[in-house]
């Protein structure tokens, strides 16, 4: 019988997971915060990677119906390359947004998020990235 790999996955780490030829990060909950705090924060290898992040505007388990405005920043080595903002307070503005990027290789990736407010205790948000590795 051929070994097969099995992909597990053990919970978000904020780090980049290669599997194959696919590549993968999740922050978990972010508590947000008037002060950016980071929400993904990983290396690339010497592959270029083409990928989607998906941001969640802040929400309060406790309260649902409470909402926030939030800015995510993605930087590449230290440089800020994409500043979008997400609101869960209103509803004419998006609570997520996704969008697509070609990450170069031996790239550093970050992303923050920020909350508007003062008032951001038990607010938590989420960030995802999922791509395709192109050695």
């Amino acid at each position: 019988m051929a070994k097969k790999n099995i992909a597990t996955f053990l919970g978000p780490n904020k780090g980049l997971s290669v599997v194959g030829d696919h590549a993968y990060a999740f922050s978990g909950e972010t508590q947000i915060n008037t002060s950016a705090v980071t929400a993904l924060d990983f290396n690339t290898g010497s592959a270029v990677i083409i990928g989607t992040f998906t941001l969640c505007g802040s929400i309060k388990m406790a309260d649902v119906g409470n909402g926030t405005v939030n800015a995510f920043q993605l930087s590449f080595n230290d440089q800020v390359v994409s500043i979008i903002k997400v609101a869960t307070n209103t509803d004419d503005q998006p609570s997520k947004e996704t969008y697509t990027v070609l990450i170069p290789p031996r790239t550093r990736v970050v992303m923050v998020v920020k909350d508007s407010g003062s008032t951001s205790a038990g607010f938590f948000t989420t960030t995802m990235f999922v791509g395709k590795v192109y050695a």
